[in-house]
Formats: C-alpha cells, structure tokens, sequence
C-alpha cells in the first residue's frame, strides 16, 4: 500500500443527495484503498495528506457530490485532491489521468 496519508472528504450532507450516493462514494473510497494495495504505485502523484474528492465516470451522481463536497472543501481551506476515476469490465479502478472528463463546476451554486 501507498505511504501517502490521504483520506476522503468528510461525509456531510449535501443538499439533494440521498444516502445512497454517500454509500457509493465511501464504497469506491474503499475500492480504490483496494486498488492501492494491489499497486502502491497508484497514488504517487497525489500529494501527502490531501482529502480525496473521487469523481468516478460511470455514476454522475456521486460524481456530482464529490464535485461538491470537494469545492466545499476547498472552501473551508483544506488541501482537497480530484482524482477521476473509472472502471473496467472487470469494476477493477484506475485513475485516468489528466482529469479530463471532470464536468464543469457551478459555483454560483455553491
């Protein structure tokens, strides 16, 4: 597993998100902690003691809460990472890298 000390955001309610959303959130969380043993290398590039915002490209709402509980985050002043994530056939978790598919941010919403 990674040395990196990383956690995901702090669970919160956001507006609009049931709880099955924050349960798929903690689940890929969980997943991609799974991924990281099977290779220490996945998260070299992400820096020491950030708060993972997990942006996953086959569910858009969990997508969305991360989005947003990410830039609460980064609102409140904490070292907030977004990592996009995606899945092969098998549900195995690789981060595809740059962020590229990452939909746009509405911050006059925030």
């Amino acid at each position: 597993m990674s040395t990196k000390h990383v956690s995901s955001l702090p669970i919160e309610k956001v507006e609009g998100v049931s709880e099955a959303v924050i349960d798929r959130q903690i689940d890929l969380f969980i997943a991609l902690m799974h991924a990281d043993i099977a290779d220490p290398t996945m998260l070299d590039g992400v820096p020491n003691r950030a708060s993972l915002a997990l942006i996953p490209d086959d569910d858009p709402e969990v997508a969305d809460y991360a989005l947003q509980a990410g830039w609460a985050g980064v609102k409140r002043g904490k070292n907030v990472y977004f990592l996009h994530l995606t899945r092969d056939a098998d549900g195995a978790i690789t981060i595809k890298w740059p962020a590229d598919m990452l939909p746009p941010l509405d911050r006059d919403n925030q």
